[in-house]
């Protein structure tokens, strides 16, 4: 994977050798906790390099800013990609489901991401810290669901939506276009007044 994620890196991003055998192991990692926990359909390294890891890059190239919250975390994309490549950037991991908060946690601690933590609770319970981005590939599309977001984001924050590029826009944001090697796809970016 780490050999397929060299070639494809969006040009501006500079991940060094440390950064990308980090990503190697959270994926060696994830593919063995798959056999147990349903993680990730994809399987092939090639795939996972483009679809999962520089997909989760995305947000950087948009002015993303820590702190960052990851909504729906699951297997840790977009947030354990894009803590490994903002090390200096604080990083909450969202995840309500045990198992997956178990992973997380052991992907966490044997990647040594100090600067990476867990929180196992869902969107609509709150937060008690607002962060400056939302970063999320879990699909938030009606009203009540962007809205129980709220909480979460700071005022002048913003909102990142990894979406398919055929996928409803998100009411309310911009919408950017990327290319992965194998597909377009779309960022919904949405400022935080923008929930009501």
């Amino acid at each position: 994977m780490k050999a397929f994620l060299q070639k494809i890196i969006p040009e501006g991003i500079e991940l060094t050798s440390n950064m990308l055998d980090q990503m190697q192991d959270h994926w060696d990692l994830l593919l063995e906790w798959n056999e147990r926990v349903n993680l990730t359909a994809i399987l092939d390294p090639e795939e996972a390099a483009d679809l999962h890891y520089r997909d989760s890059l995305a947000a950087m190239e948009h002015g993303l800013q820590g702190p960052v919250v990851d909504m729906g975390s699951g297997g840790g994309f977009p947030g354990i990609p894009l803590a490994i490549a903002m090390p200096s950037t604080q990083f909450t991991l969202v995840e309500p489901r045990r198992k997956r908060v178990s992973f997380l946690r052991t992907a966490v601690s044997r990647l040594g991401l100090r600067n990476v933590k867990i929180s196992m609770t869902r969107a609509e319970h709150g937060t008690s810290e607002p962060f400056q981005s939302l970063v999320t590939r879990a699909t938030f599309s009606n009203p009540k669901e962007l809205a129980s977001l709220s909480p979460w984001i700071a005022s002048g924050g913003t909102l990142y939506f990894y979406r398919a590029a055929n996928y409803d826009q998100v009411p309310g944001s911009r919408r950017v276009h990327y290319e992965l090697t194998s597909e377009t796809r779309a960022l919904d970016l949405l400022d935080a007044s923008e929930i009501s």
